[in-house]
């Protein structure tokens, strides 16, 4: 039971709720700064410092996660996408042909695998993303959420990561 005390020391009183939120959450955007690791110097908020419920959920792998290495070989690497979407519509395209004369393949299991796989990759991401989400959405302004730096809103450590894999996610998907 949280108390404050009054102006008369023998009576403490219960605090309000927003006091006793305050104490349990901390939405200041001046708490738990952190500047990523390779030393670029974008400073970011720390959600699981923010929140320690969510930092007993992430491993310390995440929270450390420097989501620059991955930037920056994207940056020099502005072919793959391309090519990779390429060869998606190729298949696309000639895949039918080369199937019409060819007996189904049974993929049910190798599939349901997948799909499995898929689910519990998305709801581990979920559980990363969304809380960083909701705390960006009651402490930044839409222009911030929309269109700020992603570094700060969603590029470093745990939520970093996550998001990371869900954009290189998209390659495999297209499988």
């Amino acid at each position: 039971d949280i108390t404050h005390p009054t102006t008369n020391n023998d009576q403490q009183t219960k605090p309000t709720t927003e006091i006793m939120i305050s104490s349990i959450i901390n939405y200041s955007k001046d708490a738990c700064i952190r500047t990523d690791v390779t030393g670029y110097g974008v400073p970011f908020q720390d959600i699981t410092c923010l929140y320690p419920t969510l930092g007993k959920i992430t491993t310390q792998w995440e929270k450390n996660y420097d989501a620059n290495h991955a930037f920056i070989w994207m940056l020099l690497h502005p072919m793959v996408p391309i090519i990779t979407v390429a060869i998606y519509l190729l298949l696309v395209a000639v895949g039918p042909k080369i199937m019409e004369r060819r007996e189904a393949l049974n993929f049910r299991k190798s599939m349901a695998l997948w799909n499995f796989s898929i689910s519990l990759f998305s709801m581990i991401g979920f559980t990363r993303v969304f809380p960083q989400l909701v705390h960006n959405y009651a402490t930044m302004g839409v222009y911030d959420n929309f269109c700020g730096d992603p570094v700060k809103a969603y590029g470093q450590a745990t939520t970093g990561l996550w998001v990371c894999l869900f954009v290189l996610s998209k390659f495999p998907e297209l499988i």
